[in-house]
């Protein structure tokens, strides 16, 4: 598939905040975002990257052997959007949790700008059990309008 040069440009830039995230590097990963990034993360709007920082940090306490992987990427101008599955270990009850979802992201000027991340709710509260109350998914969930 033939891109153009700022499809191609916004298509890296989400491979970095993926490796980023895999290696750990979170001052690479924040640097991805711009300033006012905003994400759509199971009905609810956490916005900006302090409250953003926040639920990464919450995820991170909850899971173990965390794994994010692009299944599948294509870009549209502005937008980035890919399927991905979640697999991890909730540290809690040392059980391996798996599941997929979708991103579509909106780049600006050259950062993540704002994200629509699309799972199904019920199947993570399922698979995790009462430990889904004590993530930021689980309090997100219960803020929803």
């Amino acid at each position: 598939m033939s891109h153009t040069p700022t499809e191609q440009a916004n298509l890296d830039l989400v491979r970095r905040f993926h490796a980023a995230e895999a290696a750990r590097d979170w001052d690479a990963y924040f640097a991805c975002l711009a300033p006012g990034f905003v994400l759509h993360f199971v009905g609810a709007t956490v916005r900006g990257t302090g409250e953003f920082r926040l639920m990464v940090d919450q995820t991170l306490a909850t899971f173990s052997e965390l794994r994010h992987t692009i299944l599948g990427i294509v870009a549209d101008g502005s937008i980035v959007a890919f399927r991905w599955r979640f697999d991890a270990v909730v540290r809690a009850t040392g059980k391996s949790v798996s599941w997929e979802g979708s991103h579509w992201m909106r780049i600006e000027d050259g950062l993540i700008a704002e994200d629509w991340n699309d799972a199904d709710s019920a199947e993570v509260q399922r698979q995790m059990g009462a430990a889904f109350e004590g993530w930021v998914g689980g309090s997100i969930e219960q803020t929803r309008p």
